[in-house]
Formats: C-alpha cells, structure tokens, sequence
C-alpha cells in the first residue's frame, strides 16, 4: 500500500513522528485503485479501438494528430497503471524516499517521457485548430505542422528527462516516480528550492500546458462567436460544414480540458508550497497523489470517451456492424469485420 503508517526517524535513531491515519488511509488506498484498475481497462479497450479508427480515415494532419494521442494515451496506462495497481494493493507499505534503484530510476524516466509527450501531442493539437481557424485558406501540410513540433518536442523531453534521470536518485511512494510531474517542494523554513532538475522539467512541462490552455481559449472563442452568428441567422440556414466545424471546435476544447485543470491543480500545489515551509500534513499526500495523476491517468482514459462520445462516424460504423451481425445471429470473424468497417468507413469519409 502507498498510504498507511510510516515512522519517521531522526539523526539519533529516535522516533520523531508517526505517518499514517488508519481512519483514511485504508479507504484512499483501495479508491485510488479502483479507478485506475477501471482506467486501465477503459483505456485498454477505447484507445485502440480509436486509433485503428483514425487508420482508416484520410490522412489529414487532425487525423494524425487523433492516432499519436490515441497511442500515448495507450502508453500512459499500460506503463502506469499496472505499477500503480501493485503499488495500491500489497499488503506491504512502499518504501518512502529511499535510493532509487536502476530500474526504478528507467521506469521514472520512460514514463516522465511519454507524459511530456501527452501533453505536448495535446497542445499540438489545439495549436493546429487555431491555425485553421486563424488562416481556414491555408493549408496545413504534415511536415510543418507535425513533422518539425514532435521532433522539437521529442529533442526537449529526451534532454530534461535525462538530466533527472542523471540528478534525481532517490524514490518517493507518494507520487511512484523521481522524474514525474510534482511541484517543487521548498526546504523547511527556506525558500530555497531542493530539486532543480525537477523545477525545470515541471516549469517546461507547464508552459507547454499553458500554450495549450491558450489555444483552447482562443478556440473557445471562435465556437461562441460561432454560436451566436447561427442564433442571428437561425441554425437551419447555416451551412452544414460552418455546423461540423463547430462541432470539431468544441471537441477539442473537451478533449483540452484535462490540461487545463492540471495547471490550475499545479497552480494551487505550487501556492500551497510556498506558504507552507515546516513540513506538509500527512493528508496534502492525498491531494499530491491524485493531482499527479489528473494530467496523466485521468486524461488518457477521458480522451477516448470524449472522442468516441462526440465522433458519430465512429458510432455509426460500430452501430452498424453490431446489428448486422446480432441481425443474423451470429458473429463474423474479425477479418471480415475488419474489412467491411474499413469500407464503410471510406464511405462515410467520400
């Protein structure tokens, strides 16, 4: 288990204070692993059942973009979860703040690097809708738009990753990693801060988010003054794509939204750490381990649902072929399957 009673010990060996509240801990522990037990499930599921849904469909720079968040998503629980999972449920309390070992030390930093890519794909994304809004005239070719963002973003994850994967060596129960996003803690009574490596990774990681949070706003925008241009004319004689292009607009401010709550729950850790410079009480660790979790477990399971919820292509194939095959009775294999989807889907995308 991550939460239950911890001593702590002084320079004397002799006991200082006692960890732990028996009244919560029990509870957070199993909650906490519920929902990322569901979380992996969903995910394992949606992801890839997404992702091979944007393979059938023009090769559109928002295409691509849908296939990496769908394939980081992907990579986000499978390299978290499970770890998080056996963490939440042995009997045995983890050990906190002790040396890292090498294969902690690589697990931290693989998964410091597909969380900056999450965030990064995500902002990406939202960049590009506010190009097409800004210039709807131009095109977006892949290259510039895809190509030269992710090999930058690529290039920066790999240089701060590995500076913490150099730097930060010891391991912390609360947030099960060295190198994943946590705010900077402050020396008791100092204002001098204690991780470095640590502050750059989140301060670039932030910004980027920030970038995004930005670009949503921009979008959010664009969908209201859309709105209120369909309410003055009346919504039947507006044009049917000026309708899709909204609906597209508000899809990506929800599929944005996940970042944007990180930064506030960040904005507020961060507050918080500053004023409190004498040790923080043992339940802020409820807060910390969930807040580190929005950005990067709660995300990658609400993407797909947004996705799948707003995507009527999506449910109108998957509809479709479900009752065709509970029509006659049986189940197709899934080569078949696969192969009518795929038609259907260049159908509906002509």
């Amino acid at each position: 288990m991550i939460f239950g009673d911890d001593k702590v010990i002084g320079d004397n060996n002799e006991t200082l204070q006692i960890l732990g509240d028996i009244r919560y801990d029990g509870p957070i522990n199993y909650f906490f692993a519920v929902i990322i037990i569901l979380a992996f499930i969903v995910s394992g599921v949606l992801n890839p059942a997404l992702f091979w849904f944007h393979c059938t469909r023009p090769a559109t720079v928002p295409a691509l973009i849908f296939k990496m968040l769908n394939a980081i998503d992907f990579l986000t629980t499978t390299c978290l979860i499970p770890y998080l999972a056996y963490g939440l449920l042995t009997p045995t309390l983890m050990p906190h703040q002790v040396p890292a070992s090498l294969g902690q030390r690589f697990y931290s930093a693989v998964f410091a690097f597909i969380l900056f890519l999450s965030v990064s794909i995500t902002t990406l994304m939202t960049a590009a809708r506010v190009y097409a809004i800004k210039y709807p005239l131009k095109v977006m070719h892949k290259r510039y738009s895809v190509l030269f963002p992710m090999l930058g973003f690529i290039s920066l994850a790999l240089v701060i990753v590995g500076i913490n994967f150099y730097y930060n060596t010891t391991w912390d129960r609360f947030l099960y990693s060295t190198n994943r996003l946590k705010l900077v803690l402050f020396e008791p009574g100092t204002g001098k801060i204690n991780n470095w490596p640590e502050l750059a990774f989140g301060g670039i990681l932030m910004s980027i988010a920030v970038a995004g949070c930005v670009c949503a706003v921009i979008t959010g925008k664009e969908v209201y003054k859309s709105i209120s241009q369909m309410k003055l004319i009346g919504y039947k004689k507006k044009s049917t794509n000026c309708l899709e292009r909204t609906h597209s607009c508000i899809t990506i401010i929800m599929l944005a939204a996940g970042i944007q709550v990180a930064v506030v729950l960040v904005i507020v850790q961060f507050v918080y750490s500053i004023f409190v410079r004498h040790g923080f009480p043992y339940h802020a660790n409820y807060f910390f381990y969930g807040n580190g979790l929005v950005c990067s477990l709660v995300t990658s399971v609400l993407n797909p649902i947004i996705k799948v919820a707003r995507s009527s292509d999506f449910k109108k194939i998957l509809f479709k072929e479900l009752q065709n095959n509970f029509s006659k009775g049986r189940l197709t294999d899934s080569g078949s399957l696969a192969g009518r989807l795929f038609v259907q889907s260049q159908t509906l995308s002509a």
